[in-house]
């Protein structure tokens, strides 16, 4: 018995293993390959280049408004005002979000645009997080001035590099899929915040959503590839361009202004909606913040997750046949959804106000996409960032400077008169005259789409 467990015996054994070692080390190899193959085959996808994009707006608009469910806290932490409150989320983020937008995008169309977003993603989630250490009102601001900075780099560049990845005829999809990251966003912000919130504090809540980001921002830079500029563009379009729609060509065009001036009031109000609906919910309601943030993740994710996905989509088949319908469906939306917010502030029943919550947020948010993807057709590949950012400019000098601010200092005013009421009140003066603006001015940009655009096949549409 013994001799059998001698040298001879274990022969057979070691020799099966050299050949399972050698199966093995085939496998890896065979592995390895399937997954550099893999990771060459992603990485050269438009598609997950857009899939990485919409990671980043999720990031970007988490960071932005899950300060929206924090503002309760914060007001009675540092005993604030409500014009302090829209100061918060209004100007202090808007002030260097507006300066460095244009020079950041000029950076965008000359050097390396992933490396830029991957920096701004860093600074901006960085900066949220810090904003948990603040001690005051002053700190706070500041720091949400810096997040401002950060995210100032993350829209000119990811519309630039969409636009480098799909061909006229599909921007506006996909925009909308990358505009989806603003809902999603929002969603994650307000049922994570206002659950950390609830549980450990608002300073907890704000490192919480934050530093994940900073990681993401090194792996962003790894895996987002940097398109060659212009290679969705045809020649017809690049001749166009060249000659028609440099930078000093786009200002002197009305279809921008217009489409600029619309996008910039329809902000003001949701910008508005969205940092004033959970202090509105909590005084009106009687919420909780945890229940608050929940119930609003729940109706302003989905419906704007849909509407911009549906408009987009929608937008880029009607305009296949009027591009007309660049401005004019914008405005449509809009005029049908202004009804539903003030009806939704004017209900009692909580879920009933909900319901017309939802229901204008899907509509309105039907155009979100197209005023980008009008912008970007009216420029040649190498303006396309700083088209983008001029946009952004105007609409956050507008939204940010009016939105959360004005509703807030209406607030303060209308509180001898209708006391705990005066923020529902702030808001329904302010939803109709935004709306109505907006809705007015992409109607007139619809006037001169055509001319401006140039020939039908510049934008692949009629």
């Amino acid at each position: 018995m013994r001799s059998s467990r001698g040298p001879s015996a274990r022969l057979p054994r070691d020799f099966i293993a050299a050949r399972h070692l050698r199966v093995l080390r085939k496998c890896w190899k065979v592995l390895h390959v399937c997954r550099n193959e893999l990771r060459r085959a992603l990485i050269g996808s438009p598609h997950f280049s857009l899939l990485l994009l919409f990671i980043v707006a999720i990031f970007n608009y988490t960071d932005r408004y899950v300060i929206a469910i924090l503002l309760p806290d914060i007001k009675n932490d540092f005993q604030l005002s409500d014009t302090q409150m829209g100061f918060l989320t209004g100007v202090a983020f808007t002030f260097l979000y507006v300066l460095a937008g244009v020079p950041i995008a000029r950076l965008a169309d000359r050097f390396s645009r992933k490396k830029l977003l991957s920096v701004a993603l860093g600074i901006w989630s960085f900066t949220t997080a810090a904003g948990g250490l603040a001690q005051n009102f002053v700190q706070i601001a500041i720091m949400r001035t810096l997040v401002g900075l950060g995210e100032a780099g993350a829209s000119p560049p990811s519309y630039s590099l969409i636009s480098d990845l799909y061909p006229p005829s599909q921007r506006a999809t996909a925009m909308s899929i990358y505009l989806a990251g603003s809902p999603t966003g929002v969603l994650i912000g307000f049922i994570l915040g206002g659950w950390l919130t609830q549980r450990y504090g608002w300073r907890v809540a704000l490192l919480g959503v934050g530093l994940p980001g900073v990681l993401y921002a090194f792996g962003l830079h790894k895996l987002l590839p940097e398109p060659a500029r212009g290679r969705t563009d045809s020649s017809a379009t690049a001749a166009h361009a060249a000659s028609q729609a440099g930078l000093r060509g786009l200002l002197r065009k009305p279809t921008f202004w217009h489409t600029a001036i619309a996008t910039a009031y329809y902000n003001a109000l949701v910008v508005g909606y969205v940092n004033w609906l959970p202090s509105f919910f909590v005084r009106s309601h009687g919420l909780g913040i945890k229940q608050t943030g929940l119930l609003l993740a729940l109706v302003i994710g989905p419906s704007s997750l849909i509407g911009v996905v549906l408009g987009g989509t929608a937008t880029d088949y009607l305009g296949r046949r009027d591009v007309r319908w660049y401005s004019l469906f914008p405005a449509a939306a809009i005029a049908i959804a202004t009804p539903l917010f003030m009806l939704s502030l004017l209900i009692d029943s909580l879920n009933l106000a909900l319901l017309c919550l939802f229901i204008p947020l899907l509509i309105g948010a039907m155009q979100t996409s197209p005023p980008f993807a009008t912008i970007n057709g009216l420029v040649d590949a190498r303006t396309r960032s700083v088209a983008s950012a001029l946009l952004i400019l105007i609409i956050n000098v507008v939204s940010g400077g009016l939105g959360p601010i004005s509703v807030g200092f209406m607030s303060d005013v209308l509180v001898p008169s209708v006391a705990g009421e005066s923020l529902r009140y702030a808001l329904l003066i302010s939803t109709p005259v935004f709306a109505m603006l907006a809705s007015l001015h992409y109607y007139v940009a619809g006037r001169y789409i055509h001319r401006d655009l140039g020939p039908k096949e510049v934008c692949h549409v009629g």
